[in-house]
């Protein structure tokens, strides 16, 4: 069985600002080698996913293949 993230822009985007994985995002967003153009909320799925060992993704975004995932909407 995978482990498989689910994309929930809206959830995250409702965690404190000035927690560890938005201060993580930011980082991860000024050193990313992908070359993404994305939202904070997207960066903090990115930091999520990799601290947790994930390559695919409950979403359609293709931000995510971008940076090095599986985006399983888009198959």
């Amino acid at each position: 069985m995978n482990t498989v993230f689910a994309d929930t822009y809206y959830f995250i985007a409702l965690l404190n600002p000035k927690d560890s994985a938005h201060t993580r995002a930011s980082d991860f967003s000024r050193t990313s080698r992908a070359h993404v153009v994305s939202s904070i909320c997207v960066f903090t799925s990115f930091v999520i996913m990799q601290e947790h060992g994930l390559t695919e993704a409950l979403t359609g975004d293709h931000h995510f293949e971008q940076a090095g995932f599986r985006a399983l909407l888009k198959e």
